[in-house]
């Protein structure tokens, strides 16, 4: 009978060979769009949002032979007129499944509150917990980051009136010359805020959604700021987004 390799040679070889043979990809990405449809069994107007992937929604950091694919955290809710918050409508990584941003389970709450500095302001002031280990978010309003850019479809319960409608969006590590390792947390450049306006009453047309602001970083007051001077990758995650309703 031939003998077994033991289990801690095994793991040796495993980590050895790819870095003969070249780099392996741990979590490969797909080129396809993909579409997310949520609350669909839910009364409320429909509400759709395209987000097309820019240059920098992705790319690679090498962890000795393993490379990873780094994808950008993505949050998206509702105001209204007055600012209040309303509704998390969409938010990724959230339900506690799958494959773990290395951060997310040591940092928790404060994961989120570094990535999405405004969304989680907004958040905790409407007294609403933000995610972590113990506390995931329903699938309804959550999932993976997509690999290629997305189509989300869900519905949304609201009122005659004007609504404003944002996006937060964050990668970590996106280190630049302005927002090193040693000036910034672990995200690097700030998160990117897109806006849009939408009535309340829906009309079947389609809005672009805008760059708006960024949120704060170490060392910075309030939740959010309209300086974006020293942003570079990070203004180019997404190539464009826009709302239907």
């Amino acid at each position: 009978m031939r003998k077994q390799l033991p289990a801690v040679l095994l793991v040796l070889i495993l980590l050895i060979t790819p870095g003969l043979l070249g780099s392996c990809v741990m979590n490969k990405l797909s080129e396809e769009p993909e579409t997310i449809s949520l609350n669909q069994n839910m009364g409320g107007s429909d509400i759709g949002f395209e987000i097309v992937k820019g240059e920098s929604w992705s790319r690679r950091m090498k962890a000795g032979p393993l490379v990873f694919n780094i994808l950008p955290q993505v949050v998206i809710w509702v105001t209204d007129e007055n600012d209040n918050f309303l509704k998390t409508l969409y938010v990724t990584g959230a339900d506690g499944k799958g494959f773990r941003h290395a951060g997310r389970k040591e940092l928790g709450r404060d994961f989120y509150r570094e990535s999405f500095p405004l969304w989680s302001s907004l958040m905790e002031n409407a007294g609403e917990l933000l995610p972590d280990e113990d506390t995931p978010y329903p699938d309804s309003i959550t999932s993976a980051t997509p690999s290629a850019g997305f189509t989300l479809n869900t519905k949304i319960n609201i009122h005659p009136g004007t609504y404003q409608v944002f996006m937060e969006i964050n990668q970590s590590s996106d280190y630049n010359d302005t927002y090193t390792e040693e000036n910034s947390d672990w995200a690097g450049q700030p998160s990117v805020i897109y806006h849009a306006e939408i009535p309340g009453k829906p009309e079947g047309k389609r809005v672009a959604m805008e760059v708006w602001g960024r949120g704060t970083n170490i060392g910075e007051s309030g939740a959010s700021s309209f300086d974006m001077s020293g942003m570079d990758s990070a203004l180019t995650q997404i190539l464009k987004a826009g709302i239907t309703f």
